[in-house]
């Protein structure tokens, strides 16, 4: 293959690629100027919860979150369709990982992070016992809880 073939064959490569990241739309990028666009869960039978904050380093605004023998989360606030945005990406730092957790046991089960991305319960396509079940957590929480 000649150096000229090779250039365009490259060149043509590039391009391709360069399209199909320029199709992958991001519908979430959170700088944590503020918390506006979440909101905490608390979960029932935690009586601490994790306190967030947010924080700032070299103009790096971050979310900081402080959890000692508590538990809570954070959720976000707007919903999105996520065969519009498929992908998921995000980064972090851990500190002070707790060092006896277990993965598997609920003792042990304790993470200095975890991301779950949920899904909205869509009572049309649910059995009738599954609807049943999720009416009864409506009742005794206010809303549906994630699907999946």
């Amino acid at each position: 293959m000649s150096i000229k073939k090779y250039l365009v064959l490259i060149f043509c490569i590039i391009i391709i690629v360069s399209l199909a990241y320029a199709n992958d739309t991001v519908f979430l990028r959170e700088d944590f100027y503020s918390l506006d666009n979440w909101k905490p869960l608390y979960f029932p039978k935690i009586k601490a919860h994790t306190k967030y904050s947010i924080e700032t380093k070299g103009g790096t605004h971050y979310l900081k979150a402080e959890s000692t023998a508590s538990a809570s989360a954070l959720v976000y606030r707007k919903e999105f369709n996520v065969y519009e945005y498929p992908k998921a990406k995000w980064r972090w730092k851990v500190s002070n990982v707790y060092k006896k957790a277990l993965r598997g046991t609920k003792d042990g089960d304790d993470y200095p992070i975890r991301i779950y991305i949920v899904f909205k319960y869509d009572p049309t396509r649910d059995s009738f016992f599954g609807k049943i079940k999720y009416e009864a957590m409506r009742a005794i929480y206010g809303q549906y809880p994630p699907d999946s």
